[in-house]
């Protein structure tokens, strides 16, 4: 964590987190500026759970940047998180990026958000096999003339090919708000959902009855704002 009181300001360069492990990797950022935030460089994230045989597998990367001031990032901000489970009974990741600027808030490269869970087979005996990955970008700021950001994508994928799986779910959501100014955006807005079952569904019985069930579910959300005008220089 980075932390300034009494309207301290924050300069820092590049910035990495990287997490790995065979069941649970979590990386985390925390900065909170009493002032304003300079980060010269790339901010990365990166949780990665991959192994086989791991029961259950949770890859999670968050990012919280606050600043009272201006929240300056010159560079690109990535922040993902990978859970690969070769035979398990399920694989979660979650991927954040939270940042309030009390100012203006400026991201001159690539945002990039992922969530990625894959499923390749559950344990022998096991039937409820489920692959589930959420990607979250919020972005606000206050008291400025413009949010401007770089190209921003957001994207959740979720495959589940277990031989007895029950679910593939994939969420995507994009949040940014220029509260009183302008918002501008130089390149593409992207957010992605996609999930994919490929197994065979679980099956249950219930008095005479035989049934199975499986699903792919995929939301993807986008909510772009400005007091005044929003500029976009690429596909939406």
């Amino acid at each position: 964590s980075l932390v300034t009181y009494s309207g301290g300001d924050i300069t820092t360069g590049p910035i990495t987190i990287t997490a790995d492990d065979d069941s649970y990797a979590s990386a985390y950022l925390d900065i909170d500026a009493s002032g304003s935030l300079t980060v010269d460089g790339n901010i990365l994230l990166s949780a990665n759970a991959s192994a086989s045989g791991t029961s259950e597998m949770q890859a999670y990367a968050f990012a919280d940047i606050d600043a009272v001031g201006d929240i300056y990032l010159d560079g690109d901000v990535t922040i993902e998180a990978i859970a690969r489970n070769s035979i398990g009974k399920w694989a979660r990741t979650d991927a954040y990026l939270l940042a309030t600027a009390g100012g203006d808030l400026t991201i001159t490269g690539n945002t990039l958000v992922s969530a990625d869970a894959t499923i390749l087979s559950s344990p022998s005996g096991y039937s409820a096999a489920t692959a589930y990955a959420s990607a979250y970008a919020d972005l606000d700021d206050s008291w400025s003339v413009a949010m401007s950001l770089g190209p921003v994508t957001v994207e959740a994928i979720a495959i589940n090919s277990a031989d007895f799986g029950d679910n593939a779910i994939a969420s995507a959501n994009l949040y940014a708000n220029a509260n009183s100014g302008n918002l501008i955006i130089t390149g593409p807005v992207n957010v992605t959902a996609d999930a994919t079952f490929n197994g065979n569904a679980s099956a249950a019985t219930s008095g005479f009855f035989a049934y199975a069930n499986a699903a792919a579910l995929a939301s993807a959300y986008a909510e772009l704002g400005a007091l005044k005008d929003i500029a976009i220089t690429g596909d939406v």
